[in-house]
């Protein structure tokens, strides 16, 4: 490889460091918004009980607003690992045209793979996927909030509606809200 190939790859890879180190401390911050929001609209709810008013419009409002919140949540976490997944992968591919076998992200130590313990070692590292983890929470958020809606929705055809509209949202809402869309990068 010639100086200038080897100084772009460089640069390259130093700048998609910093953009995964960028992402990683967005995905923190994001994370809080939705652990707080969601926190709040929790209080709420309580709050409501607390002063007896058992009121199902305001319940009914308070959860969906809590199934909304959920499922940007959810795609908030699907998002940052579309993206982490792809920072990593250009930060192996860079480091691998500038330092050949000399890899500091391509590597991964044996010793630590190896000296995996069984889950319920209660001081083992284990090979567990924060992101993950966040997408099955915030999955299981979505649920409780429409299994709650669906519980204090008196008619049998508003459940089933709520559920439809539930599952469409997940399932449509997507596609509109895409961050990287077609033609836009080069792929390599």
């Amino acid at each position: 490889m010639n100086d200038e190939n080897f100084t772009i790859n460089l640069e390259r890879y130093k700048i998609a460091i910093e953009a995964r180190h960028k992402l990683n401390d967005d995905f923190h911050k994001w994370m809080t918004f939705y652990y707080v929001a969601n926190g709040a609209i929790l209080i709420s709810l309580n709050a409501v009980y607390q002063k007896n008013i058992v009121d199902n419009d305001s319940l009914l409002l308070l959860s969906l607003l809590g199934i909304i919140t959920s499922i940007l949540w959810n795609f908030s976490c699907k998002g940052y690992y579309y993206w982490s997944s792809n920072w990593i992968k250009l930060i192996k591919k860079f480091e691998k045209e500038v330092y050949g076998d000399k890899l500091v992200y391509g590597f991964f130590s044996n010793e630590v793979k190896e000296g995996e313990k069984l889950i319920f070692y209660p001081f083992a590292s284990k090979n567990i996927s924060t992101p993950k983890l966040t997408m099955l929470f915030s999955l299981i958020s979505i649920i409780s909030w429409t299994s709650y809606s669906v519980y204090i929705v008196e008619e049998i055809w508003c459940k089933i509606l709520l559920i439809v509209i539930v599952l469409l949202i997940y399932f449509i809402l997507p596609i509109f809200v895409k961050s990287r869309k077609d033609g836009q990068h080069q792929l390599v």
